[in-house]
């Protein structure tokens, strides 16, 4: 499930870092984001299902695309709130191409015609589910020894936050499979009721 490993190391690159401190009457602070390898070892690790070299380097090629396009963001509010509006433009512009680079990779992973609305809601529950019972729950702990009240609370939120994706995400699932089994069972009574006017015509035929 390439889609669901992606979907969990984004939001571990996202939470992995420290604010790196700045010199003093800096106008506009950046966030340094620090990747510990350890953490992010099963995307080079873990064979793809194809078992392709290619296909985990886009893997991780669609990952930090994916970060930086965030990262830019970022970047750009912050340039945006220091006055800076030519930085805010270029970080704005860059995190576009960054996500045009990132929908280029995934249409190579996962071609359009191979997923369907269904099976992404499934990935995209399972993700939220990961994040609210095991990821965001760790790294609360270890925020938590280490003192750091603030991304204890960051932390708080998003497990609040991700469950509540997670059941926004299973109910539109379920809805939609109540909905395609309604229509199964208009669909078997409209091949029914063509079946019986064949079977009729059938017969009527016969007997002339």
């Amino acid at each position: 499930m390439l889609l669901n490993r992606f979907f969990r190391l984004f939001k571990s690159l996202l939470s992995i870092g420290s604010i790196m401190p700045q010199a003093s009457g800096s106008a506009c602070p950046i966030r340094e984001f620090t990747i510990n390898p350890a953490e992010v070892s099963f995307m080079n690790k873990t064979p793809s299902p194809s078992g392709s070299i290619t296909i985990r380097n886009l893997e991780s090629a669609f990952a930090g695309e994916s970060m930086a396009h965030i990262k830019y963001r970022y970047f750009a509010k912050l340039a945006r709130k220091a006055g800076d509006e030519a930085t805010a433009a270029i970080f704005e512009a860059t995190a576009e191409q960054e996500v045009q680079h990132a929908f280029g990779h995934l249409d190579l992973l996962y071609p359009a015609a191979t997923l369907t609305p269904s099976r992404a809601l499934e990935i995209a529950i399972e993700g939220e589910t990961h994040e609210y019972t095991e990821m965001y729950p760790s790294f609360r702990h270890l925020a938590l020894e280490e003192g750091n009240s603030q991304a204890v609370a960051e932390f708080d939120e998003q497990i609040a936050e991700s469950r509540e994706h997670a059941q926004a995400f299973r109910s539109v699932l379920q809805t939609a499979a109540k909905r395609f089994a309604a229509l199964a069972r208009v669909e078997e009574r409209h091949a029914n009721h063509y079946r019986e006017a064949l079977a009729v015509a059938n017969s009527t035929k016969e007997s002339a």
